[in-house]
């Protein structure tokens, strides 16, 4: 399948769009009418009808033109520079009309980024689109460049970084080393071997690795190697297979590739190509030198088979896939990807954080990727993603996210606080920090029932393990034989486990939250009592 020509949506779940009102109180949705669900408003979407009111045209919307369409029968709205007309979009919207009208004729985003900011709305209204949002004042032309700017800044494409000296690699190869000029502009880099398998170490200089993926050519001999930004191919001198085993160690910064030979042999070196080139700056111009891909670097969505799927309560599975081709994404601690899948001839998408077992040994990963997936009796494609048989194929998009492991790293103490799925990105923090030995972890877990908690045993069992961490789950409906904690999330409760934090002193906790959007936004209105200050103290991730 290729999403670029498809029309992509997000799964409507209990918290998504068809199940949640803009004021992200799943109980207070409002009943659309019959023929106004989701899928009908795809379904209008690709019938040609005109949308935006303008024929199709793309326009510069200034302000005080943006203003004007704020009536029921004509409304306009802009989320994040763009402009779209919901007018025949307001009796298909969940949160209902009113909600709709309090962005009308205005910059909604803030609103829109309280409400639902995790909502996929550039695919949703994507046929709405008026134009962008322009110049307000009659002499402000935003076509013109000025001449001259108080403040200059460096513009930072996706695919270029800034030059610095950096160590050549150290080949070794038995006791031997030697210096590989082609690849100073690349990470330093170790080889090592065995007769049976061929291992490559890269040492990033950093904590931080948010984007990272290899991939083996048709003839097992040229390896791409793509991190942060740079990249590198490997001609091997013999052909490997694959899977290659990838270890990463955000502690030190290191990343390490191990491959398998086809033959038993020595090698007795590696060829080495650079495919970075410098690239001079402007004559006059203040930027830094930077380095860019002599051929761009195009990150495709790469294709997963299902291979095992298995039942972890009465409505979640945990699926594992498997990719189709010789290529392997790292998705770096908090981050997701778009999972795609067709259904009735149409494309949809939704985030899903891959999840590992949790784990008391540093974690190999491999052509392999796994995701806890819960059915929504209303949604559009969980039901078909649980339903999924062996053997049948799905789409995923490179790693997304924004979450940055080096905050915590001046902490020692995680709250993670999650309800029902927003337990996913919290695995990969737990095993992450149970192997840095420097954090005591308190895992606070919201369910409606017993029945309903992912992964129970598994959670229990390694807080018996692993003295630094513990887990407390909490019950909204509990049965009347439960012992443990019962009710909703509440102040007194972030009293109990959360210290207020103080002015005058740093902090020593960092706390993560995922769940529904009303969830993580009474949440987020807590820790704000308790001091916390967003990105700095605690990260939300989507619900």
């Amino acid at each position: 399948m290729h999403s670029n020509t498809k029309q992509t949506i997000q799964d409507s779940t209990m918290s998504s769009l068809q199940a949640s009102s803009a004021t992200g109180n799943p109980r207070n949705k409002t009943a659309l009418k019959p023929g106004h669900s989701l899928m009908d408003w795809i379904r209008l979407g690709n019938s040609g009808t005109d949308l935006t009111g303008v024929k199709g045209q793309r326009l510069l919307v200034t302000r005080e033109q943006l203003a004007q369409h704020n009536k029921e029968n004509d409304v306009w709205m802009c989320i994040r520079g763009v402009v779209y007309n919901v007018t025949q979009y307001m009796d298909f919207h969940p949160g209902g009309r009113d909600e709709l009208m309090r962005g009308a004729g205005k910059d909604a985003t803030e609103l829109f980024n309280k409400v639902h900011a995790w909502v996929n709305y550039e695919s949703i209204l994507q046929k709405c689109i008026v134009g962008k949002l322009g110049a307000s004042l009659p002499d402000e032309n935003p076509f013109v460049i000025p001449n001259k700017s108080p403040k200059q800044t460096k513009p930072v494409p996706s695919l270029q970084i800034p030059v610095k000296p950096v160590t050549s690699a150290r080949i070794t190869s038995g006791s031997a080393t030697t210096e590989s000029e082609s690849i100073k502009s690349f990470y330093s880099m170790d080889w090592f071997q065995q007769l049976n398998f061929v291992c490559f170490v890269f040492y990033l200089k950093c904590s931080s690795c948010s984007k990272f993926h290899v991939t083996l050519n048709e003839t097992n001999q040229e390896l791409s190697v793509h991190i942060n930004n740079k990249s590198l191919v490997l001609h091997l001198e013999h052909p490997v297979q694959w899977p290659c085993q990838v270890k990463v160690n955000l502690n030190v910064g290191k990343l390490q590739l191990q491959l398998n030979k086809q033959e038993s042999k020595l090698w007795k070196t590696h060829s080495i190509k650079n495919n970075m080139s410098t690239i001079e700056s402007p004559p006059g111009s203040n930027q830094v030198p930077t380095l860019q891909p002599s051929l761009p670097v195009t990150l495709h969505n790469p294709t997963l088979r299902l291979i095992q799927s298995e039942r972890v309560n009465h409505n979640v599975v945990y699926q594992t896939f498997q990719y189709t081709g010789c290529i392997f994404y790292y998705v770096p601690l908090g981050y997701h990807v778009h999972v795609r899948l067709k259904v009735d001839d149409v494309v949809l998408s939704k985030p899903y954080t891959p999840v590992e077992p949790l784990l008391n040994t540093p974690l190999t990963y491999s052509n392999t990727i796994s995701f806890l997936i819960k059915h929504y009796e209303t949604g559009s494609l969980s039901p078909a993603l649980a339903g999924l048989v062996l053997g049948q194929e799905v789409e995923v998009s490179p790693p997304e996210g924004s979450f940055d492991v080096t905050r915590l790293f001046k902490r020692n103490k995680l709250v993670l606080l999650a309800a029902g799925t927003g337990l996913t990105p919290m695995i990969p923090l737990v095993n992450w920090a149970v192997q840095a030995q420097r954090y005591s972890i308190r895992l606070l877990f919201f369910n409606r029932s017993e029945q309903d908690i992912i992964w129970r045993e598994q959670l229990d069992k390694f807080a018996t393990e692993n003295e630094k961490f513990n887990v407390e789950h909490i019950l909204s409906e509990p049965s009347s034989s439960w012992q443990n904690l019962r009710g909703r999330i509440s102040l007194d409760l972030f009293h109990k486990y959360i210290p207020t934090k103080s002015n005058d002193l740093p902090s020593d906790t960092f706390v993560c939250v995922c769940g529904p959007i009303g969830f993580n936004q009474t949440t987020q209105q807590y820790l704000s009592e308790l001091n916390y200050q967003q990105e700095e103290d605690y990260f939300c991730f989507g619900g």
